[in-house]
């Protein structure tokens, strides 16, 4: 039976297999060379090559379950034709009837499909032949044993008839399944070329536009020059009527590296100037390194100085060199992208700075009162503290200077409102008006200060809300000026 099957397998699925060596070679040829590892060739060579892969795969399978059913009714139809004329063998046997005994049997080969038939006794006599006319298409010989009723009604076997399937009947009903995987793979193969020749076009059409402006962006790209004139070019190099979801993306990507690229310019340009402005901040430093090694040696010798000018003068030699070191470690900090930043008591740093202020605006009648509220001696923020007693001291400047009348009363207020530290520097000038007050913490905007630069109230501003704070100012002519810091507390977890 494994003859039959492989005979009528092999006949009725050489379409497939053809299909299946094509659609290999199709494939291999997209993998290994590279100008076909195009939209053209994958539409029309690797797609039907993997279809015609898939095809024969599956076609073969189902092929062979065919052949397999095939075989399978083929032998049970001769055995049923065999065993229906079974008894009348056995009658032409026993009588001697030998010449319808061939007719029979040659009648019995073409009504089966067989290709030879054989009559053999249990002893081994051949008694009865019709041979092949073929010389290929034999399959295998099978055996059916012949039996005869005895006279007690019993079965008794008397012999056999042995006989070969006939394939090419066989081949003849292969054939026509055959021929349906033949029209169905063709009608296949046509189908996907087809649609890939359409979708190849379409794409082509679509893309036309898409490549027409990539090759004029890649030559406006070369004569640009600056990145100003390049982001204008991308943003006007774009696709007319997009229709795709790609081709819209396109236009919004360009537009996106346009605002990149400037962006990417500014911030070039801010490091630039970031980096003169610390290596000109490091040459300050060092060339007044010496001047101040000067007072220091003056504070030191106290001999003609009174007390309270000697600790005036080493007060401002300590903040000077506050200020330089601080300065220097503001901008190696910037170059090594680290923040600087220190978990500290506030009311320290207010006091050192209150002293300061006292000690140097003496003559001035400077009535600077603190007023604690809550547990504000007991209060760390996460700020820096250099940076915040920079900050107090140029508010309280600013309002000992503001100050017209004869004493500078100046309030600071420190309290703690559930996760805040606030101070409130209040005092007792003109007020400020609300046209300036609103833009006041600009850059350059400066009031009641024929000196002023406006970088004190903007350099507060920014370092609070850099850290995370909040820096408000409040007014009213004729009444005063109100500064309000507000810090978050530092919490241990």
């Amino acid at each position: 039976m494994a003859n039959e099957i492989f005979w009528t397998f092999l006949v009725s699925s050489s379409p497939l297999l053809i299909a299946g060596v094509v659609g290999s070679i199709l494939c291999s040829s997209f993998y290994f060379y590279k100008r076909l590892r195009t939209l053209r060739g994958t539409l029309l060579v690797l797609l039907p090559g993997a279809i015609l892969t898939v095809l024969s795969i599956l076609g073969c399978a189902v092929v062979f379950w065919q052949a397999h059913n095939l075989v399978s009714n083929f032998n049970t139809g001769s055995i049923g034709q065999i065993a229906s004329r079974q008894d009348e063998l056995v009658n032409l046997v026993m009588g001697g009837r030998y010449v319808e005994l061939g007719e029979v049997l040659d009648g019995l080969r073409k009504d089966a499909h067989l290709s030879e038939l054989s009559i053999v006794s249990s002893d081994g006599q051949l008694l009865a032949q019709v041979p092949s006319k073929l010389q290929t298409g034999l399959g295998d010989e099978m055996t059916i044993s012949l039996k005869r009723q005895d006279l007690d009604g019993t079965a008794v076997s008397w012999g056999s008839l042995k006989y070969r399937p006939d394939l090419h009947s066989l081949s003849n009903w292969a054939e026509g399944i055959r021929r349906k995987w033949t029209i169905m793979a063709i009608a296949v193969v046509s189908v996907v070329i087809l649609f890939g020749s359409f979708v190849t076009w379409l794409l082509h059409r679509r893309m036309r536009g898409l490549f027409q402006t990539l090759e004029e962006l890649k030559n406006k790209v070369g004569i640009a020059s600056t990145p100003n004139e390049l982001a204008d070019l991308l943003k006007n190099q774009v696709l007319v009527n997009p229709q795709l979801t790609e081709e819209v993306d396109l236009n919004n990507s360009l537009s996106n590296i346009a605002a990149q690229i400037v962006d990417l310019h500014r911030r070039t340009l801010e490091l630039a100037i970031d980096a003169r402005i610390g290596r000109t901040i490091a040459q300050v430093v060092h060339d007044i390194r010496s001047p101040m090694s000067l007072i220091n040696v003056i504070s030191e010798n106290t001999e003609g100085i009174s007390e309270s000018n000697s600790k005036l003068l080493k007060m401002a030699f300590n903040r000077l060199n506050m200020i330089t070191a601080d300065l220097l470690m503001k901008f190696k900090s910037r170059e090594t992208h680290e923040v600087q930043s220190s978990v500290h008591l506030p009311l320290t740093t207010i006091e050192q700075i209150v002293s300061e202020k006292k000690a140097i605006h003496a003559t001035k009648n400077a009535d600077i009162i603190i007023s604690l509220s809550g547990e504000v001696q007991t209060a760390f923020i996460d700020f820096d503290s250099r940076e915040l007693g920079r900050v107090l001291s140029n508010i309280m400047e600013n309002a000992i200077e503001a100050t017209t009348s004869k004493v500078a009363n100046i309030n600071i207020d420190c309290s703690v409102d559930q996760n805040f530290f606030i101070i409130r520097i209040q005092d007792n000038g003109p007020g400020i008006p609300k046209e300036i007050l609103t833009r006041l913490g600009s850059k350059g905007v400066t009031f009641g200060k024929s000196n002023g630069n406006g970088l004190g109230v903007f350099h507060a501003k920014e370092f609070m809300e850099s850290s995370g704070g909040k820096f408000q100012i409040l007014s009213e002519l004729g009444i005063g000026t109100t500064v309000q810091l507000t810090m978050p507390l530092y919490r241990t977890i």
